[in-house]
C-alpha cells in the first residue's frame, strides 16, 4: 500500500488544507494557534522503503532479505522515509540517518556515502536496472564504518529541504573495501530517520470575529510505518486543489468544522513492539488472548490500526503526530477525546495527545467527558481535571476564549450539575467554559439549552436509521444553538455481542448527506478509532486509508459547499470475510441490534467509484465475472458475495483507469465471527 498521504494528495484533500485556520474565527468557532516558546521536538522516522541492488545482477531483486549490503563496486543500498510536515512557524534543524552495521571488513573498513536520490521506487521492484537516480552529490560527510556499530550521520538539512518535505529517499554506498558491508534492514536496528523540529518562540494567537488567519495547516511531524441496487451521484464541480482560493472562501462563510472522536485505549501502538509479537497481535486479535479473557468471543477486536515497525525514541508522541497528521490530512480539524477517567494510562494518553497537537497548526482537541465511564465523578475532581488539559494551547475555544466541554451521554447528569461545573472552572481556575452536549437522546437538548454553545448526538450506524432521523439540526437552531451531526462507517462489537448493518459504505454515504442536507454545523465522526466497537475511520489493516479517504471527499462539500472535482479515478471495494449468517464454533455470536426502520443483513460486495469520466467496470467476484458502466462522479454498485477474492478494473478507451483486488480473502466457513466491512482502494497502489 502506498503512503497515506500520497493517497490522499492526489486527489481532492489538499484543497481543505490552507482554509482550516481561516474558517475558525470568522464564524465564532475559531482556534487558538501557535505554542508559547516551544521546545524544539525530536521525531524519528522508521523507514518506509529499503533494499538493495547487486551490480552483477541487473534484474535481481533481494527484498527478501533482512540486510542491505553495500561493498564498492558489487552492492548499492537505498532506503527512503515519509514526508516531513513542519507548519510555517517551524524549521526542521537537524536531521541525523542511523544504521547498523553488522559486519565489515575490518581491514579496509571503508568509509559510508549518503547521496539523494528520486523517491519513486519500490523495494520489492527494486534491482540495478530499476534503481532511483541520484539526484544530489554526498548530503553527509562520509563516515568510517567499523563492525557492530551504530552509525549516527547527520545530513545537511540546506541541501534537502525539500526532499525532506515531501519524502526523503538515500543511496547508501560503501567506498574502500569490495568485501563488503551488511547493514541491518528490519527490527530494533532497522535504518532511521531523526529530525529536530524547532517551533520558535511564536507566542500564541487567536482568531476572533472579524479577523483573518493565512497560515497554512500542515502537520509537524509522522511516522510511517499498510450485482444488485446501484446508487449514484452528479459528477462533481469545480472546486479542486488548483481553486483553493475559492475554496477558502466558501468555507470561511460556512465555518464548519469536521472533528473526530478518538478512543485514547486505542492508539498506534501499546508497546512499540514488531507487528506479528505487539499486543495486538496477541491479545486484543485473539481468541486465547490475555489468557483467555475474551474466548467466548472470539477476541477482543477484529481490525487494528496500521502497523508499523518499533520505533527509539518518545514512540507515543511520535505515533500520536501521526495520528493527528493523518486526520489533518483528512480534512479533519480535530479530535473530541474521549476522557475514560481522571488516572491511569487512559489518563495519561489524553494529556500527551493534547501537547502532540501544540505542534499543529489548527488542529484541535475537544475535550469530552464520558459520563458513562465516569458515572460516579465529582463536579470537583471534574472540574480540576477538565481546566488541566483546557491550559494546552490545543484545547477547542471559541473566539470569545471559552473551552468547550463536550460531554459523552451529558444527560447523564443534570444541567445543574454542569452549571456547577462551569462555575467551579471560573472561579477556581479561571477558565471559562461552554457545553456542547453529546447527547444518547437529542430529545433532551432543550434541558441543557441554557449552559450550552450548541448540541450533538452520538448517532446511529444503520443507514435506514440515518435516513429516517429527524432534522436535529433544525431544533438546534431553533434553539439558537449549533449541531454537531454524528457522521460514521459501521459498528460492529464482539464484546457486546452486536452489530449494526452497515450497508457497505451506505451508513457512511448517508450519514454524511444528512450533516451536508440537514446544513449541520459541526460534525463528528464517530469514531476515530475505537476497534472494540469496529466503528473507526483511521487507517487500519482491515480497510487502510479507504473509508478516511471516502470521508474527505464528503468533509470538502460540507466545508465549501462544493464537492471537489475529481481528478484522478478511485475504485474502493468492500465486503466481509464471511457471510452475515456463518456462525463460529465459540458460544459469544454477534447479533443484529434490532432499530426500526432496519437494513436487512446482507452479503455483498460493493464497488464504489469516483471517475472523472464514465468508464465500463469490470468485476471479478469469487468465481463470477460481471461488466457495468459507470458515470462520472461517484457511483455505487452491489454484487453478491462469493468465496475468495474481488477485483474491480475501470477501463476508458482501452486503457485501465483505476483498478483494486481485495487483500482479504471470504471464506465460506469461519473460526472467529467477523461481520465488519473490509476495504481496498486502487489508491493502495
Amino acid at each position: 500500500m502506498k503512503a497515506y498521504v500520497t493517497a490522499i494528495e492526489r486527489r481532492w484533500l489538499l484543497l481543505l488544507l490552507p482554509v482550516v485556520l481561516v474558517v475558525a474565527g470568522l464564524v465564532g468557532l475559531p482556534m487558538v494557534l501557535g505554542t508559547a516558546n516551544a521546545a524544539p521536538v525530536e521525531v524519528t522516522y522508521g523507514a518506509a522503503q529499503a533494499g538493495y541492488i547487486a551490480n552483477s545482477a541487473p534484474e535481481a531483486n533481494y527484498s527478501s532479505s533482512e540486510q542491505l549490503r553495500l561493498g564498492d563496486t558489487t552492492y548499492d543500498s537505498y532506503v527512503s522515509f515519509p514526508a516531513v510536515h513542519a507548519n510555517a512557524r517551524q524549521v526542521i534543524t537537524a536531521a541525523v540517518l542511523r544504521v547498523h552495521v553488522n559486519k565489515a571488513v575490518k581491514a579496509r573498513a571503508g568509509v559510508l556515502r549518503v547521496q539523494a536520490t528520486t523517491n519513486s521506487w519500490s523495494s520489492t521492484e527494486l534491482t540495478r536496472v530499476t534503481a532511483p537516480s541520484v539526484v544530489t552529490g554526498d548530503v553527509a560527510a562520509p563516515v568510517t564504518v567499523a563492525e557492530d556499530t551504530t552509525l549516527e550521520i547527520p545530513l545537511a538539512v540546506d541541501s534537502l529541504a525539500d526532499d525532506l518535505a515531501s519524502g526523503v529517499s538515500l543511496r547508501l554506498q560503501h567506498t574502500g573495501a569490495d568485501a563488503g558491508v551488511a547493514v541491518d534492514k528490519s527490527g530494533a536496528d532497522a535504518p532511521s530517520l531523526t529530525v529536530t523540529i524547532d517551533s520558535g518562540s511564536t507566542a500564541p494567537t487567536s482568531t476572533t470575529s472579524g479577523s483573518s488567519a493565512s497560515a497554512t495547516s500542515s502537520a509537524s511531524g509522522s511516522v510511517a510505518t499498510a450485482a444488485t441496487a446501484s446508487t449514484t451521484q452528479p459528477a462533481t464541480t469545480a472546486t479542486s486543489a488548483s481553486a483553493s482560493a475559492q475554496a477558502s472562501r466558501a468555507a470561511v462563510q460556512s465555518g464548519k468544522l469536521v472533528f473526530a472522536h478518538y478512543f485514547p485505549p486505542y492508539p498506534i501502538s501499546l508497546d512499540n513492539r514488531a507487528a506479528d509479537e505487539d499486543y495486538y497481535a496477541k491479545n486484543y486479535l485473539r481468541a486465547d488472548g490475555e489468557d483467555g479473557k475474551y474466548a467466548s468471543v472470539g477476541g477482543l477486536l477484529r481490525d487494528r490500526p496500521v502497523t508499523r515497525t518499533a520505533l527509539s525514541g518518545d514512540y507515543r508522541t511520535a505515533d500520536y503526530l501521526t495520528e493527528i497528521r493523518q486526520a489533518q490530512q483528512a480534512g479533519i480539524d480535530g479530535f473530541a477525546v474521549d476522557i475514560l477517567g481522571l488516572s491511569g494510562d487512559n489518563w495519561d494518553r489524553t494529556v500527551k495527545l493534547l501537547r502532540a497537537a501544540e505542534s499543529f497548526d489548527g488542529f484541535k482537541i475537544m475535550l469530552q467527558p464520558d459520563m458513562s465511564a465516569m458515572s460516579g465523578v465529582t463536579k470537583e475532581a471534574l472540574a480540576k481535571s477538565l481546566a488541566q488539559l483546557a491550559s494546552s494551547p490545543s484545547a477547542y475555544r471559541l473566539s470569545n476564549g471559552q473551552v468547550v466541554i463536550s460531554p459523552f451521554y451529558t444527560e447523564g447528569k443534570s444541567a445543574s450539575w454542569w452549571q456547577d461545573v462551569l462555575n467551579q472552572l471560573d472561579s477556581t481556575y479561571a477558565v471559562k467554559a461552554t457545553m456542547l452536549p453529546l447527547f444518547l437522546d437529542a430529545s433532551k437538548m432543550s434541558d441543557y439549552a441554557s449552559i450550552s454553545y450548541g448540541f450533538g448526538n452520538w448517532g446511529e450506524r444503520d443507514p435506514a436509521v440515518i435516513k429516517k432521523t429527524s432534522d436535529s439540526a433544525a431544533k438546534a437552531h431553533k434553539l439558537g444553538k449549533k449541531w454537531m451531526e454524528p457522521v460514521s462507517v459501521q459498528d460492529e462489537r464482539p464484546n457486546g455481542k452486536t452489530f449494526s448493518e452497515a450497508g457497505n459504505t451506505e451508513a457512511l454515504r448517508a450519514s454524511w448527506g444528512k450533516a451536508i442536507g440537514d446544513d449541520a454545523d459541526l460534525v463528528l465522526l464517530t469514531t476515530w478509532n475505537d476497534y472494540s466497537e469496529g466503528t473507526s475511520f483511521a487507517p487500519s489493516v482491515g480497510h487502510g486509508d479507504s473509508f478516511l479517504d471516502i470521508s474527505s471527499y464528503y468533509a470538502t462539500k460540507f466545508k465549501t459547499g462544493s464537492y471537489p472535482q475529481i481528478k484522478d479515478d478511485t475504485v474502493y471495494i468492500t465486503h466481509r470475510v464471511q457471510k452475515a449468517d456463518a456462525k463460529p464454533g465459540y458460544s459469544g455470536v454477534m447479533v443484529q441490534r434490532k432499530t426500526d426502520p432496519m437494513t436487512d443483513a446482507r452479503d455483498t460486495v460493493e464497488v464504489l467509484t469516483f471517475l472523472a469520466k464514465a468508464a465500463t467496470v469490470n468485476v471479478t467476484v469469487g468465481g463470477t465475472d460481471y461488466s457495468y458502466e459507470a458515470p462520472a462522479g461517484v457511483y455505487a454498485k452491489d454484487f453478491k458475495l462469493e468465496s475468495g477474492y474481488s477485483t474491480a478494473t475501470a477501463i476508458r478507451s482501452g486503457t485501465v483507469a483505476a483498478q483494486a483486488t481485495t487483500k482479504d480473502v471470504v471464506k465460506s466457513s469461519t473460526t472467529q465471527q467477523d461481520l465488519s466491512y473490509h476495504a481496498v482502494s486502487s489508491a493502495d497502489g
